[in-house]
């Protein structure tokens, strides 16, 4: 599980946009070294992060697209779930802008710790910094002004960062998880504070944390490379 255990405050250059930065909660120095230690991949290859910051920033900048994709697809889904059958059944919903920003935004969050989990601080901080100026430039065609992501980002991220634990293990409880704080969240300020749809949109949470895992880790677009195992 994943986990920032201080906040720090990183300036995105040209913007009003800060990052979260800490270290893995509850872990030691020696588990994180080998969990960013170069693993074998099916091939038989090694694979290890990416340290050019250069090449990570291009990275960052390509995968803004399916970072917003992703949330616009992720907000329809939400959108569906806040919708009864019936009036779901004469005009398919269509997501709000505050329901695709708060999609975008939990994205983004997933994405950060992620990429911290995998590159450290040092590596980390400009390639967020990239992503989220590549975002920026993206807000107006999909209808959320930049400013009000600005204003917003800083606050989801030191909200979010308070739920050490992504999401509950088989047969744990779901409560105090980042998936299903956010999914109360949701049906609370946009529903009917249902427990069912709560559930429903945490499970939409999990499966943004693995599409973006899988992104991540893809050597041929991610920010992880592969090379001979010795």
């Amino acid at each position: 599980m994943i986990a920032l255990k201080e906040a720090e405050c990183c300036a995105l250059a040209g913007t009003n946009y800060r990052s979260t930065t800490g270290a893995p909660a509850g872990e030691s120095p020696a588990a994180y070294a080998r969990f960013v230690r170069p693993q074998a991949s099916r091939g038989g290859n090694l694979t290890e992060p990416r340290d050019s910051s250069d090449e990570l920033s291009r990275r960052a900048q390509d995968l803004a697209p399916l970072v917003i994709e992703w949330a616009g697809s992720y907000a329809g889904e939400i959108a569906r779930d806040l919708t009864t059958e019936a009036s779901a059944a004469k005009i398919p919903p269509q997501p709000s802008p505050a329901i695709l920003l708060e999609a975008l935004l939990f994205t983004l969050h997933v994405v950060d710790r992620l990429v911290f989990r995998f590159l450290g601080r040092d590596h980390r901080n400009p390639f967020m910094d990239s992503l989220l100026g590549a975002v920026h430039s993206r807000l107006q065609a999909v209808g959320i002004p930049p400013v009000v992501l600005e204003e917003a980002y800083a606050e989801k991220q030191f909200q979010y960062s308070q739920f050490k634990t992504l999401f509950a293990a088989e047969g744990e409880p779901l409560n105090g998880t980042l998936c299903w704080e956010f999914g109360k969240l949701i049906v609370t300020r946009y529903g009917d504070a249902n427990p069912i749809g709560a559930t429903v949109i945490a499970t939409g949470a999990m499966h943004t944390i693995g599409t973006m895992h899988t992104v991540l880790n893809d050597p041929a677009r991610g920010i992880l490379r592969t090379g001979p195992a010795a």
